[in-house]
């Protein structure tokens, strides 16, 4: 998923907001959510869907029609009259934006948190499950992380959760201890 322009953060908590209201009240935010995921994973990966979809000088009617035929039987109700009312105010450059916005407000919902964690090599499931175990334990909240590596930071980890960052990475010590030689 790319980053989310600002400019869009704003209208797309605010439809996103509507959506999941709708969407609790019928006991269907699961089900909302995964369908978000699969139309913003789909128009993603067929570059011509996303230009047609996002040609201003095609008509909001041929968007409805071509919208109606590619997710006709697949999506509930909900979110094919959610993705029909982002056609018809213009706004289905905000598609991703909503499903962002979704996501946080499901894990507030259920208490989640998606932290990153980056290593400098492939850590082990058993390592993973022990990283989990302890962002669990200190969040108060069920840990859905994402594993990256970037080999850049030599060792160590880096966790990045909500608005902050734990830099353990050797990089960083490295570095920190040539500043104290330069100073000292």
């Amino acid at each position: 998923m790319e980053k989310v322009d600002i400019k869009k953060i704003k209208p797309a908590k605010n439809y996103s907001n509507a959506l999941f209201e709708t969407a609790k009240e019928l006991g269907r935010n699961e089900k909302v959510l995964n369908e978000l995921e699969y139309i913003v994973d789909l128009i993603s990966k067929n570059d011509h869907l996303k230009e047609f979809l996002n040609n201003p000088v095609i008509s909001k009617d041929d968007k409805k029609s071509v919208l109606s035929q590619v997710f006709d039987g697949i999506l509930s109700d909900i979110t094919t009259d959610f993705l029909l009312l982002l056609n018809d105010n213009s706004r289905l450059d905000l598609l991703e934006a909503v499903l962002v916005q979704y996501t946080k407000k499901m894990d507030e919902e259920l208490n989640i948190e998606r932290p990153n964690v980056i290593s400098a090599v492939e850590l082990s499931d058993d390592y993973k499950n022990t990283i989990i175990q302890k962002l669990e334990s200190k969040l108060n909240s069920k840990v859905l992380p994402r594993f990256e590596v970037e080999p850049s930071i030599i060792g160590g980890l880096i966790i990045e959760v909500k608005d902050k960052t734990i830099d353990f990475s050797l990089n960083t010590k490295f570095k920190n201890m040539s500043k104290q030689l330069i100073k000292g």
